[in-house]
């Protein structure tokens, strides 16, 4: 009777989380995990076209978006012809001219060699003391910058990474990348000094530890994030420093999870039992009030990505959040968008009630809708 308590209350648990949108390393670049070979294209202009070559009054993407284009023309991103001119369609009745874009194919994966590696501006400045990687996360990169005498890979989205953190796991053969065309914001890559590994030569993976629950450390989730943020006019979801909570009551902290102290399993590879014992720990209720959460990028954006602390980090058992700023009526707004595991966006919040109620709905051109919408 007090185990089949336990599962209803765990499964009470999973769907509570699972309606705020709010589930839970970095990877970049979503495309590791298909065969398929993909041409990433940058906006040199921003400007966004309808089905019939019309441009769309302010509609306008970021120059520092990346748009990934399988071989086979299949998949979030496709190339159309329109009036005789082609085009990349990114979301439903918007368009990008082809001629407005510039090429940018992968030349490499690297992995990053120290905790608290900082993500850098195109000036080689630190975009933030909390935007950094950790050791062991894998990145792609586009081009080799040389930024006041320092190497950096450029990862997209208009960051970069010292080439001294990291370290060159696989290369392409061919670099078709044509940057003739960047705009100043983009720093033109220089010629690689360091000499680079075997084609075929494997990083050596370093396993994160954890304490006796598993979990490494606290994630940080964005300063800018940090609010009350409000859907269809109320209160919905408040981002704090390392959780959020709905209601005044703290729902979920996000961490780094490694492998549980003194064994060699993750906290979701040990027993039914001992992931019981952990939820009746004393206070700590470590399964109900603890998330792990990681960054990936899609679509140009950096996304948060949770899942339970205690779930198999496995794709389909993510959501992901991203929070930037929106131009709309001639306002800049900031959005929290929150999506599926894919990055197709399910619901977006603002930051004020007003706001909700004005633009639940409304459909931004540089993010992708799921059906649901």
């Amino acid at each position: 009777m007090k185990r089949k308590k336990l599962l209803t209350l765990l499964t009470a648990i999973t769907l509570a989380t699972s309606s705020v949108g709010i589930i839970s390393v970095i990877t970049t670049q979503n495309v590791q995990a298909t065969k398929k070979e993909y041409t990433y294209y940058s906006p040199i202009s921003g400007q966004v076209y309808d089905a019939n070559g019309n441009a769309i009054p302010n509609g306008h993407v970021l120059k520092t978006d990346e748009y990934p284009v399988a071989s086979d023309n299949s998949g979030a991103f496709t190339i159309s012809t329109i009036k005789g001119n082609k085009y990349l369609k990114i979301g439903d009745n918007n368009f990008l001219r082809l001629d407005d874009l510039v090429q940018l194919t992968p030349i490499g994966t690297y992995v990053v060699k120290n905790d608290d590696t900082p993500i850098c501006n195109a000036s080689g400045s630190p975009i933030s003391k909390r935007n950094t990687f950790y050791k062991g996360i894998k990145v792609v990169a586009f081009s080799i910058s040389n930024i006041n005498s320092t190497d950096y890979i450029y990862i997209g989205d208009g960051e970069y990474v010292p080439m001294s953190n990291v370290e060159l796991v696989s290369s392409k053969t061919k670099n078709n990348s044509d940057t003739s065309k960047l705009s100043d914001e983009f720093v033109k890559p220089s010629t690689i000094s360091s000499k680079p590994k075997k084609k075929n030569a494997k990083a050596k993976k370093h396993a994160l530890i954890g304490d006796k629950h598993g979990i490494v450390k606290h994630f940080t989730v964005p300063k800018s994030w940090r609010r009350q943020w409000f859907n269809n006019g109320k209160k919905s979801i408040k981002l704090l420093k390392y959780a959020y909570n709905q209601n005044e009551i703290t729902y979920g902290g996000f961490y780094i999870i490694g492998k549980v102290k003194g064994t060699n399993k993750y906290p979701w590879q040990k027993s039914l039992t001992w992931q019981d014992k952990q939820f009746l720990d004393g206070e700590e209720n470590i399964i109900s009030h603890c998330l792990q959460a990681k960054w990936k990028h899609m679509y140009g954006f950096k996304w948060m990505m949770t899942t339970g602390a205690y779930t198999k980090p496995s794709d389909k058992n993510f959501s992901a959040q991203t929070c930037h700023y929106e131009n709309i009526d001639g306002h800049k707004i900031l959005v929290l968008f929150r999506a599926n595991h894919t990055g197709k966006v399910n619901r977006q919040d603002f930051t004020s009630k007003s706001l909700s109620k004005k633009y639940a709905h409304h459909k931004f051109p540089d993010m992708h809708y799921s059906s649901s919408f």
